[in-house]
């Protein structure tokens, strides 16, 4: 019995042997007929991007033609944490047929609908919290894919603030390595000639027509391959002064007006700042939460401290700060407090600001001595004054002294929140 169960399964085995063979070497035929050019071969093209400036936005455009499939856009070099937004357009319709955003050494995939022409752009965020001249490389992965031109167009262009405030004619030269740069202003073309290979051309800008507020330029140059760059400045026409008491002539005369304009910050009147008078903690939580742009929930329905109220202005603020990790509040009768309406001090800001993850380290920058700034303060104020001050961003009064519990003014409000935005 035993003898005839091995006979008839050895029967078997040789069996499914030979199909497994028949099999294999059916599947090595087609594998090979597919290595010959039945399946599209896969190219991976690398694609290396310079930033004339950080802080503003700059895109390139680079056109491509893949077949119909997976496209891989891998993010293979970026400086200072940098993070870009990435899209892909059918130019034949105009139709995104996939976008998506880039953070460090990251990767998306996209599905292209049919084979042919695409368009690959690629812009960095205008308002990164870095100080350098960034560097990316991204590389592209599909079937077929074939890229004419993988050196993007070069600006160069005079130095040009995140923030510039003009209010008197302005130039300054702009220049590429191909042969033509168009410009827009507010939309509308600006008249320029030719610009000669690795030329440069002055541009001058007359505000004095121009309406009060922010104004966009936009530069662009593309080669005869259609690859192309183009940079976006914006900058500001300051003709009028928006507070009586803060003129051009005021040492904050520019964050001030420049939060205005970015509705960070308000007046106390129509037209009136008050720059000396004291902020409060409902105040400068709104224009910190405001300038890092922390998610606001306006619809706010909860409060964790029994001195903001739900239905308060302040609440969404406060909340937003509170989640985020910055504000902590204090114990009191009720439980948690906030003190909203209390004046803020020098040190309890400086110790907001640098739990917002945002202060930039500048390696060069010395810590500035305050006779008033030592191991007898409290932890929480000597460490975020500290750190401010490595990094830059405050200063101390003609004393010497820091005056780490004396009250924030408004206008020194003003100045140290819009550090967040390069003001």
């Amino acid at each position: 019995m035993y003898t005839r169960m091995r006979v008839k399964y050895s029967v078997i085995l040789k069996l499914v042997s030979s199909v497994l063979l028949w099999f294999g070497s059916a599947l090595f035929i087609n594998i090979n007929a597919n290595a010959q050019g039945e399946l599209p071969a896969v190219q991976t093209v690398r694609i290396d991007m310079d930033m004339v400036q950080a802080g503003q936005r700059q895109q390139h455009k680079v056109p491509f033609s893949a077949d119909k499939g997976i496209l891989i856009l891998k993010q293979e070099l970026v400086t200072d944490d940098n993070v870009a937004h990435v899209s892909v357009i059918d130019p034949t319709s105009g139709e995104i047929v996939g976008e998506a955003q880039l953070e460090g050494y990251s990767q998306v995939q996209v599905t292209l609908p049919h084979n042919g022409n695409y368009e690959f752009y690629f812009s960095n965020f205008g308002d990164n919290f870095i100080d350098s001249e960034p560097r990316f490389e991204v590389s592209l992965t599909g079937a077929n894919l074939k890229v004419e031109d993988t050196a993007v167009p070069k600006f160069r262009l005079g130095y040009f603030e995140p923030y510039t405030i003009w209010s008197e004619p302005a130039s300054f030269e702009i220049g590429s390595d191909t042969y033509t740069i168009t410009a827009q202003l507010d939309g509308e073309s600006v008249d320029l000639s030719e610009v000669g290979d690795h030329g440069n051309m002055p541009l001058t800008i007359n505000p004095k027509g121009l309406t009060e507020g922010f104004h966009t330029l936009n530069f662009i140059t593309e080669k005869k391959s259609g690859t192309g760059t183009m940079i976006t400045r914006r900058f500001i026409v300051d003709n009028v002064d928006a507070f009586s008491d803060v003129t051009k002539a005021h040492w904050a005369h520019k964050p001030v007006e420049i939060m205005n304009l970015l509705g960070i910050l308000d007046g106390r009147n129509p037209g009136v700042f008050e720059p000396s008078k004291s902020v409060t903690r409902a105040e400068f939580a709104k224009m910190l939460a405001t300038s890092i742009k922390l998610p606001v929930d306006s619809n706010s329905i909860a409060s964790r401290f029994s001195d903001v109220p739900t239905y308060s202005w302040s609440n969404p603020y406060v909340e937003a700060l509170a989640k985020a990790g910055v504000t902590e509040g204090e114990q009191c009768g009720q439980g948690l407090c906030f003190n909203p309406n209390r004046q803020i001090s020098r040190a309890e800001a400086a110790a907001m600001m640098t739990r917002t993850g945002k202060v930039s380290q500048v390696d060069h920058a010395q810590e500035k001595g305050f006779m008033d700034v030592n191991y007898l303060l409290p932890s929480w104020a000597y460490n975020g004054i500290v750190k401010l001050s490595k990094a830059g961003w405050i200063d101390g009064y003609e004393d010497g002294l820091f005056h780490p519990f004396g009250t924030l003014t408004r206008a020194e409000a003003a100045k140290l929140v819009g550090k967040f935005r390069k003001i």
